[in-house]
């Protein structure tokens, strides 16, 4: 048993794909940190953008509102509660149309010293578009809930005196976490576990060292086990250690950020199977540990599905073809079936989009997917020792 685990050591680092494999972990961290950067400088010109077409439609409504106003006026002049009816929302509409003016000035002339005024002003702008949404008042396609969960975040924020991010994509290390394990981002680290893995039993086929591997006095399971173990316990700890290094880095040069950091979250997603409760938020270190689960069995059940279909094929190329169809089916699916589809309740790969499920956006919680994750896990662990205590070896392994 511990020259099989001495062998799987050796392996695993004295491989050149595995070293290139986590030298392009690297570059894909460094690629999202670039990204994230470039997004980041450009947020501003593009909230400049977004809030000059948001007055233009709002003018729309304004000249709506007007239109109509001017029709009840001449069809019926006594009647006093509809022309007030119709003032109130021509001041709702013309304040907000003020604040959004407000908003595109600071967008245009921002500066890191006034995020705190930049965030009472959006404060102030969203409590008085609730008012108006409340009374039935329609905006562009803001909802009544969406305000809410922007009202509870921005109020959190500063009641906790915590410095508001320069934009979504600033790349304090805490913010690189939280981009890191949203979706398509967090294919880094689930191809990277999957690459590492992917000759984990073809490669002693091709390499024809399986002749002396099987040939050993210990048990098919054991050896089985065995290179799982080492490959789990080798893959998880390059992973976790390359992120945490860049990690480490980003917290010294761009600062950590705060761990206080409001996250939205669906407070439902870890007491039912089906999310029925309201949105609301955790603080960033609490998200992490509800998304860890999340994030560790979906790259676990990655490691199992390569690793299996590697025992099935007994072929590191055909195993890296099955590999990038599995990757442009989850891509289309993605693309395709919208978030309720029942599909996502049985695609195990929708725990990817760790970021969404623990928002509600799919029609299960986090917890089913944990289910879900778990009992795939089991099904190919089980299912690829059956497959290798049955097979024939005598002969050579058939391809």
């Amino acid at each position: 048993m511990k020259n099989i685990l001495l062998y799987e050591n050796t392996r695993f680092w004295r491989s050149l794909k595995n070293i290139v494999v986590l030298l392009g972990y690297v570059g894909l961290l460094v690629g999202i940190i670039v990204y994230n950067t470039i997004q980041d400088n450009k947020y501003w010109r593009n909230q400049t953008s977004f809030y000059g077409h948001e007055r233009n439609a709002i003018n729309n409504i304004i000249s709506g509102v007007e239109g109509q106003a001017q029709i009840a006026k001449d069809n019926d002049p006594d009647d006093i509660e509809t022309h007030k009816e119709f003032e109130r929302q021509y001041d709702f509409y013309r304040w907000q149309y003020l604040y959004s003016y407000q908003q595109m000035c600071m967008a245009r002339h921002f500066h890191r010293e006034e995020a705190v005024e930049r965030l009472q002003l959006t404060l102030e702008r969203d409590r008085h578009m609730l008012q108006g949404l409340e009374k039935g008042y329609e905006l562009l396609d803001h909802t009544q809930e969406e305000v809410k969960q922007r009202i509870a975040i921005n109020e959190y924020i500063l009641e906790k005196g915590i410095t508001p991010l320069n934009s979504p994509h600033e790349m304090t290390a805490a913010n690189f976490l939280t981009q890191l394990l949203t979706y398509p981002w967090i294919l880094a680290i689930l191809i990277a576990i999957a690459l590492l893995s992917i000759d984990i039993f073809s490669g002693d086929v091709e390499g024809g060292a399986y002749k002396n591997l099987y040939s050993q006095p210990i048990s098919r399971g054991k050896i089985y086990a065995s290179k799982y173990l080492v490959r789990l316990f080798y893959s998880f700890i390059a992973i976790m250690g390359i992120t945490a290094l860049v990690f480490g880095v980003l917290a010294l040069f761009k600062g950590l950020g705060s761990v206080h950091y409001p996250i939205p979250f669906a407070e439902a997603s870890y007491r039912s199977l089906e999310h029925t409760g309201t949105l609301t938020f955790l603080p960033w270190s609490q998200y992490i540990l509800k998304a860890l689960p999340l994030v560790c069995l979906t790259a676990l059940f990655a490691m199992l599905l390569i690793g299996t279909a590697s025992l099935l094929l007994n072929n590191t190329g055909n195993v890296l073809n099955a590999s990038f169809c599995i990757l442009v089916l989850d891509f289309l699916a993605r693309t395709l079936f919208p978030a309720e589809s029942i599909f996502y309740m049985f695609w195990p790969l929708t725990a990817a989009s760790t970021y969404d499920v623990l928002q509600g956006t799919y029609r299960f919680s986090a917890l089913a997917y944990i289910i879900l994750l778990s009992l795939s896990v089991i099904f190919l662990y089980v299912g690829g020792g059956l497959v290798l205590r049955k097979r024939d070896l005598t002969g050579g392994v058939e391809s």
